[in-house]
């Protein structure tokens, strides 16, 4: 909208190249890189072809002019299933001497057909070829983004922990219902105490009318000064639903022997 209203155009179809670049362009920040990253290190091209590849069309045009666009994929696994004299990566005459140290294949030692392992030179030296690198890449692109969400997941309880205060056993809280549990007459929040602190910070709760049946977070609850009910108080496990429907019954007969004894 606002594009169609700073070129005076209704045609919303226009501006879907923009939508598109800040697609491509957007930054996860739990994985650490962009989830539209697009990966040039397994095509046979050198990277002073690919450095000025941004677009996917730029990259048809590249592989049309390189003649990679015809390339056969049934060529290439049948060189990988089998030894033979031609080169994995480029499918070119190679005279053997030289294979790669994780799939065996024979392999070139220039790039970009392979690289070097280790810092080991000269003949016979081990290399790897673009294949093998591809996959090992792609693999530590996968942990890197794993560990960055672990930190993520790490950083989000440390702040919640910080803005949100626990609970020690035997202090009382006050647990909200749900609307879609809670009927007209029912109460909005239920007394509870704390039972039980897991390792990964959950809380088992019981009421009077028994123990709920679920596990809460610290942001379920909220903690009460003073104590209201203890453990001993508390009865076996029921559902957070029983507990509204039976506090609410001996809310009734208590009102109603109150106004009996009135």
């Amino acid at each position: 909208m606002t594009g169609q209203r700073d070129n005076q155009t209704s045609k919303w179809a226009d501006r879907l190249w923009f939508v598109q670049y800040a697609k491509n362009r957007r930054f996860h920040s739990g994985k650490g890189k962009s989830p539209m990253t697009v990966g040039l290190e397994g095509l046979q091209l050198s990277k002073e072809i690919t450095c000025d590849v941004t677009t996917e069309e730029q990259l048809m045009e590249v592989c049309v002019q390189s003649d990679l666009g015809g390339f056969d994929v049934e060529v290439r696994e049948q060189a990988v299933d089998g030894p033979c004299l031609t080169c994995v990566s480029c499918q070119q005459a190679a005279s053997g001497v030289h294979k790669c140290a994780i799939c065996g294949q024979v392999s070139h030692t220039i790039q970009p057909c392979s690289i070097a392992m280790g810092d080991e030179e000269g003949y016979r030296a081990p290399v790897m070829c673009c294949h093998c690198q591809t996959v090992q890449n792609r693999r530590e692109q996968q942990r890197a983004a794993r560990r960055k969400q672990e930190d993520q997941a790490q950083k989000m309880k440390e702040l919640s922990a910080k803005r949100i205060k626990g609970a020690e056993v035997g202090q009382c809280a006050r647990v909200p219902v749900p609307e879609l549990d809670r009927g007209k007459t029912d109460p909005c929040n239920v007394l509870a105490v704390m039972l039980e602190v897991t390792e990964d910070g959950c809380y088992r709760l019981g009421t009077k009318n028994g123990v709920l049946k679920q596990m809460y977070a610290q942001n379920q609850f909220d903690p009460c000064v003073e104590s209201f009910l203890s453990i001993a108080e508390v009865l076996p496990a029921v559902a957070l639903t029983s507990a509204i429907v039976r506090e609410e019954v001996c809310s009734v007969i208590a009102n109603a022997m109150e106004a009996l004894l009135l």
